[in-house]
């Protein structure tokens, strides 16, 4: 698949399909139709996004992958069901579960995602209107079910990407097609949710120490952190080695700057300084920030604020 966007054109009613390869992160954002996601990459090296999106009547269906480390975070939609699952082991975790290609994630309504992913495998996700998945969820909750039937749905979603990508699938085949995904994701999730997840103790850390940021602000110290969280500074900084492959401050450092990124982005006219986003997202001296922002972005942050309104 060339660089760039390809559509794939089907003529059937309410079905789409579009493959995608793309540099950087911002396709990733509305790609899953039912969760909008926010993604920060963790290496210097700028790697690719590839995605494939299918319209299936009312369902949504996106498989993707990605050549470098990240982290994610979104929340699904209130009126939809998000069900996503790895279809590779990868090196990562979501909402603190290791990433396992015989598991699959059900987000039910206004549920939370966190992800991040040293080594991050090819991803399927597939949303559905709320009133279409009863038993999928408990309301609002967020389940993880396992198994060989789960394996399975993946290696489907899998093949429908390829033949998309390949153009091998017409307008003709759509109906079977989706007949096909929503028998496989059936067997895959119908009977009773299994029980809690355990969250690696490592992500238990990191999530803790993400979510202190609210209070602390988006730089915090890993000695107030340790203090906060009653475990030793060492634990933490390994606990950041093992999920992301960086420190502490390698870390919140690369994620307030993707932060900064689509706080320009998303910027209105006249609504908002390069300064005002730096200081919001812990950037005390704007040489520096300007220098690091180019280094992960390729451009400076008032060119992206400037490209906004051209």
């Amino acid at each position: 698949m060339a660089v760039g966007q390809t559509a794939v054109p089907w003529d059937a009613k309410n079905t789409s399909a579009v493959a995608i390869r793309v540099p950087d992160l911002e396709v990733i954002e509305d790609a899953v139709s039912g969760m909008p996601l926010q993604a920060a990459r963790l290496t210097a090296r700028r790697g690719s996004v590839s995605v494939v999106c299918l319209e299936l009547g009312g369902m949504s269906l996106t498989v993707g992958s990605f050549d470098f480390r990240l982290i994610t975070s979104g929340q699904a939609r209130p009126d939809t069901v998000t069900v996503a699952l790895p279809l590779a082991r990868g090196e990562g975790t979501w909402n603190g579960v290791e990433l396992d290609e015989r598991s699959l994630w059900t987000y039910g309504p206004g549920s939370e995602h966190e992800g991040g992913a040293r080594w991050p495998p090819t991803f399927a996700a597939i949303t559905l209107p709320a009133d279409e998945c009863e038993g999928f969820h408990a309301g609002g909750s967020l389940t993880l079910r396992t198994g060989e039937e789960v394996a399975g749905l993946g290696r489907l979603l899998l093949a429908v990407a390829a033949s998309v990508e390949a153009r091998a699938v017409s307008p003709s085949q759509m109906p079977l097609l989706e007949r096909n995904v929503r028998e496989a994701l059936s067997n895959a999730v119908e009977g009773p949710a299994p029980e809690e997840p355990r969250l690696t103790s490592s992500a238990r850390i990191v999530n803790s120490c993400v979510g202190l940021t609210r209070q602390l602000g988006p730089n915090p110290r890993v000695a107030t952190l340790s203090k906060r969280l009653g475990v030793s500074d060492r634990w933490i900084r390994a606990a950041f080695r093992k999920e992301y492959g960086l420190p502490p401050s390698a870390f919140f450092r690369t994620r307030n700057l993707h932060h900064a990124h689509r706080d320009l982005r998303l910027a209105m006219r006249g609504d908002t300084t390069v300064t005002d986003v730096a200081m919001k997202r812990g950037f005390w001296h704007l040489g520096r920030f300007s220098g690091l922002y180019r280094q992960c972005f390729g451009e400076l942050p008032r060119e992206t604020l400037e490209n906004q309104f051209t």
